[in-house]
């Protein structure tokens, strides 16, 4: 398997859920520029950015971001739970 940055797995998510740059952007609230430098590896996203990625693309953070101990700490079944209960807690969030 590769090994990938978060960085790309960023634009890959955007690409294979066929967003544009600018589209992207938009539901985000960030300008296309500040896109372009969390996909190029020169700006990080706040966590809240985080989040709306996590929402918008139905992936953790963790997968996000690459973060390979994720997978060693927890089951698949806590690992299902947890994505839908941060699922849930953000369309909350958005409904309020």
């Amino acid at each position: 398997m590769k090994n990938i940055k978060w960085y790309e797995r960023l634009k890959e998510l955007r690409i294979d859920n066929d967003y544009t740059q600018a589209e992207l952007a938009k539901k985000l609230n960030i300008s296309t520029k500040t896109l372009q430098r969390y996909e190029n590896g020169t700006g990080e996203p706040p966590v809240s950015t985080l989040l709306e990625l996590s929402l918008i693309f139905r992936k953790s953070i963790d997968y996000i971001t690459c973060n390979p101990i994720y997978d060693d700490l927890i089951s698949d079944e806590m690992r299902n739970e947890l994505k839908e209960n941060v699922i849930a807690a953000l369309e909350y969030k958005k409904k309020n």
